[in-house]
């Protein structure tokens, strides 16, 4: 499971997430195309977790796609 895939199962578009999140909308499609990750700062952490309606276990397993891909 990646950022995009958490983002379509909330049935948000990716507009929305930036707009909670207060990013830049190409900020949250560089994280979808796994160029970037997320800040995992304590309260960036948690509203990633409201926003995608998501466990940590759920993030921390997107971030590990994205630790993969750059260590590839």
């Amino acid at each position: 499971m990646d950022m995009k895939d958490l983002r379509l199962r909330v049935g948000k578009r990716a507009e929305e997430v930036a707009a909670e999140l207060g990013v830049a909308i190409s900020t949250v499609r560089n994280w979808e195309q796994l160029k970037t990750a997320p800040r995992m700062t304590p309260l960036g952490i948690q509203k990633l977790m409201d926003v995608y309606k998501c466990s940590f276990d759920e993030l921390l397993e997107a971030e590990t796609e994205f630790v993969k891909t750059k260590g590839s």
